[in-house]
């Protein structure tokens, strides 16, 4: 059987027969080699890193993990790859690229003496594969006197940084592990959560030194282990090597973690998104999806404090590298890495439509312009010139401006390709070809996500650039304010005032104020709220219990100094529902009802219905944020059903819902 294994710097065959590698041959950094295997044993080097990374997947993100862990790793190092299906190792072979031919493929082992231990041990079965694969980085590196590992689940595991600075963060752990003679090492992504009374260590990104002490796993084996930890599933044996932690004394199991890094683990992801997404901090692990999502910084949501015993390194990697990263390097430059932009942020904020600055995220990449473009000179024959927003270099075509276009002189032997991430661009660019009779060309969609509000005003993009860039405030929410700004739009050659009912902090009705301004529409605003939370009668007493004694954190003076900027409103201290709007609100063109409870929402309903002027708009902010604001929902229902032919309801993927007055 021959491999043909991509290396980035030459080309490497290996010859193998039943699984056995033969010898292999190839070119590497220029030069030509042959080298014969079979009796070629394998050893450690002085200084050199060993790497075990396993590998069961493909699916989902797997190869895109595992590529990045292969280019974590030094040129130097030796690269074992645990695989046992074959079509997963062919995968393997097709799709990543190493750095050096120093990479080699095993199968787990299965000897009598392993299958002894499983079933003796009673670890569950649907483990027995997972515990095979960590053994046999015991076996294969005692069997070839390899003295120190790397442990890697690397189709499942990624640390969020620049391979060369993420390999100085492991440098630094395998350093400390060696001086003080660890024999297993892991990041705690696990650890501190705890189960119970006891912590849970676990494999995943581990640096093991094998000695003769660890030949325990497997010599003594107490078939009621488990018992240690009543009541925890499963049964697998990284619950096994916490058996051996709290036993075998001698035996130093311990868990560390690197200030500021950001790390994601597949597993949890899918099941349990806010676990799986962490940054660790001095004394904490952070769930940034979590802290994100639910705006708070509660202890068990946002971060769990890290154990006493964990290791805790520290680093020079700053607060948002790896998030920049992931979004900025990943998601732009690798199509692999997508999955960001699509399940992880999709996902777990609701759409984008609660995360802050990241929701401008580009829609097109490098990457997907030039799989188009080779597409498109395939079948067209002309000149090619691109029509870009993309800021990034681009060398594989010409690229033109808008202004550039007049000065093309062999216009009917070219093809100009629109590739723009904000539409109101691809219409300038497109107003502009028509001058000249110009047919254009626009990208196919694939997995381009759909354009926005903000991708089709430039006035919207700006100000939710401006307000994510400048506020202060961590309840930013782009999804609704684009909405807000597209009522203002739709409704701006209107009679009427704007009015907003629910304040809080004051970050909605500062973004309304700016776009106002920025887009020229001339509006007297008006800010309704008790600027003291939900700490009235009717709050208390509400069969909607979740808001009660909630949203504290405000006051008229902070509202009034947060829209200092602009002179166009007016605060009203108001409970909505006991009071009646001012007379001197006569006629509103747009009204943001944001109030959370059912009571308040009713009431802002009934409030706003008959000042609300002909194909004005009621935004009720909240009828789809479920399940916490249910009881909004419901208020809206009900106003619906009382009142069918005076309002057009259009529900909007944000959960907010348009009543357009009919």
């Amino acid at each position: 059987m021959k491999l043909r294994i991509k290396i980035s710097n030459g080309k490497l065959r290996r010859i193998s027969i039943f699984g056995i590698p033969i010898f292999e041959y190839g070119i590497e950094h220029n030069q030509k080699f042959l080298k014969f295997l079979l009796f070629n044993k394998i050893t450690q080097k002085e200084h050199e890193e060993i790497f075990y990374l396993k590998l069961n997947k493909t699916n989902g993100y797997a190869l895109t993990f595992f590529q990045h862990w292969v280019n974590i790793i030094p040129e130097n190092s030796k690269i074992f790859v645990i695989v046992d299906d074959k079509n997963i190792q062919e995968k393997v072979i097709d799709k990543i690229i190493f750095k050096n031919r120093k990479v080699y493929f095993i199968k787990s082992v299965r000897n009598n003496k392993l299958k002894r231990f499983l079933k003796t041990a009673k670890l569950d079965r649907c483990w027995h594969n997972a515990a095979c694969a960590h053994l046999t980085t015991f076996y294969h590196s005692q069997k070839n006197n390899i003295r120190t590992f790397w442990n890697i689940d690397a189709d499942d595991t990624l640390i969020c940084l620049e391979p060369q600075k993420a390999y100085s963060c492991l440098e630094k752990v395998s350093n400390y592990a060696k001086e003080k003679n660890i024999d297993a090492f892991s990041l705690d992504f696990y650890y501190s959560r705890g189960a119970g009374k006891f912590n849970h260590w676990s494999f995943g990104v581990t640096h093991i030194i094998n000695n003769k002490k660890l030949d325990y796993l497997l010599s003594v084996v107490h078939p009621d282990w488990f018992k240690m930890f009543e009541g925890i599933k499963p049964r697998n044996f990284d619950w096994y090597m916490n058996y051996i932690k709290a036993t075998l004394k001698e035996c130093k199991i311990c868990a560390y973690s690197i200030n500021n890094l950001l790390f994601l683990h597949d597993t949890a992801f899918f099941s349990a998104g806010w676990l799986s997404f962490m940054q660790f901090k001095e004394n904490c692990i952070e769930y940034p999806i979590f802290k994100s999502f639910y705006n708070c910084n509660d202890i068990g949501i946002s971060y769990i404090p890290l154990h006493d015993d964990v290791v805790k390194f520290a680093s020079d990697i700053k607060e948002n590298e790896g998030k920049n990263y992931l979004f900025n390097k990943f998601v732009n430059k690798d199509p692999y890495y997508r999955f960001l932009y699509r399940d992880m942020y999709k996902r777990f904020t609701v759409g984008e439509y609660y995360s802050m600055d990241n929701i401008y995220i580009k829609r097109i990449d490098k990457y997907t312009i030039s799989k188009n473009i080779e597409k498109i000179k395939e079948k067209y024959p002309q000149n090619i010139c691109l029509l870009t927003d993309l800021e990034e270099d681009i060398d594989f075509c010409n690229v033109i401006s808008v202004n550039e276009i007049a000065d093309i002189e062999d216009r009917s032997n070219t093809i100009f390709i629109l590739a723009y991430n904000q539409d109101y661009n691809a219409i300038s660019a497109i107003k502009e070809l028509q001058k000249y009779d110009l047919k254009y060309l626009s990208l196919e969609q694939y997995g381009t996500p759909q354009a926005r509000y903000y991708h089709t005003n430039e006035v919207a993009y700006k100000t939710l650039l401006e307000e994510a860039q400048n506020s202060p405030l961590t309840h930013f929410c782009p999804g609704d304010f684009e909405n807000i700004f597209q009522a203002i739009e739709i409704t701006r050659e209107l009679d009427g005032d704007y009015v907003e009912i629910g304040t809080f902090q004051g970050a909605s009705a500062r973004a309304a104020l700016n776009y106002l301004k920025k887009s020229n529409v001339s509006r007297k605003c008006y800010f309704i709220d008790t600027y003291e939370g939900f700490t009235y009668q009717e709050a208390q007493n509400s069969e909607d219990m979740l808001w009660k004694n909630t949203h504290t954190d405000t006051s008229m003076d902070r509202v009034h100094e947060y829209l200092a900027n602009y002179d166009n409103f007016e605060l009203i201290k108001s409970n909505i529902t006991e009071d009646e709007l001012p007379q001197k609100i006569e006629n509103i063109c747009v009204a943001n009802i944001d109030v959370d409870l059912y009571d308040a929402v009713k009431s802002a309903l009934y409030r706003v219905k008959d000042k609300i002027v002909k194909n004005g708009i009621i935004i009720a902010e909240d009828y789809g944020h479920t399940p916490a604001l249910i009881g909004a929902q419901k208020a809206v229902g009900e106003f619906l059903e009382e009142y069918p032919d005076e309002f057009l309801p259009i529900y909007l993927h944000s959960g907010q819902m348009f009543l357009i007055k009919k």
